[in-house]
This record gives structure tokens, C-alpha cells and sequence, in this order.
């Protein structure tokens, strides 16, 4: 970022509004949390969340999902683990965001207790 237009004083806003001028997508890996929302709330076209810091990082959770849907053919009914450093880990907070929009489901999250998430982080 030491090099980025951001140093001279340019927004995240800024810069997504030029992008908008060149392009029908915006893909955004930020390491500020909120990020590509912030970015999403001042264009008109499609801002794909490629990770935010310690935030999220849903295009990982899509490619986890559709490993697991090619394997089992299906995103409902499915019960699993999941085990390590969920504090920090994005793809798990969007994995998990993305199997509660689907029935029944039931994972269990393992993890040392300074690693766990919040119940904040499990409110979706």
C-alpha cells in the first residue's frame, strides 16, 4: 500500500468509482475489514469480496462449497468438523456464513480457546 494511489490521498471510494469507468466487475482483496462493503456502496456494478483482513473471504468459501458439493452432490444435510484457528481463519466465517443458507446442516468447530469465535461471529 506504500505505493498505492492511496498514499497520495485517494479513497477505497475513489479508486472503485474509476474502476467502475473500465470494467463490469470489481474483484477487491483488501487487508481492512468492510472493505469491498465499503467499496459495493458507491458503484453500480458487481464487487466480488476476494478477502478482507481477518474479516472474511468468501471466494474461498464458494470454491470450498463447490469441492463439497462435486464430492457429496449436494449443500444440505451435511454434518462435519472443522478444526484450527477460527479467530483469524476467513474462509471458515464465510464457509459457515454460506452452509446457513442451506437446510439442516451441523458442523462442529474444534479449537484451542483463545482461537474460537465470538457468538457474534456466529450470527448470520
Amino acid at each position: 500500500m506504500q505505493t498505492s494511489s492511496v498514499v497520495k490521498g485517494e479513497t477505497v471510494e475513489d479508486m472503485v468509482k474509476i474502476m467502475e469507468q473500465y470494467s463490469n466487475v470489481i474483484v477487491i482483496r483488501h487487508p481492512m475489514i468492510g472493505t469491498a462493503e465499503k467499496a459495493a456502496n458507491v458503484v453500480d456494478i458487481p464487487v466480488i469480496n476476494a478477502g478482507d483482513g481477518a474479516g472474511e473471504h468468501p471466494t474461498q468459501a464458494l470454491l470450498d462449497a463447490f469441492t463439497i458439493y462435486e464430492r457429496f452432490g449436494t449443500l444440505d444435510n451435511l454434518t462435519g468438523l472443522f478444526c484450527g484457528d477460527f479467530r483469524y481463519g476467513r474462509a471458515l466465517r464465510s464457509l459457515l456464513k454460506l452452509f446457513s443458507m442451506y437446510k439442516n446442516n451441523t458442523f462442529y468447530l474444534l479449537s484451542p480457546q483463545e482461537l474460537r469465535l465470538t457468538k457474534e461471529d456466529l450470527q448470520f
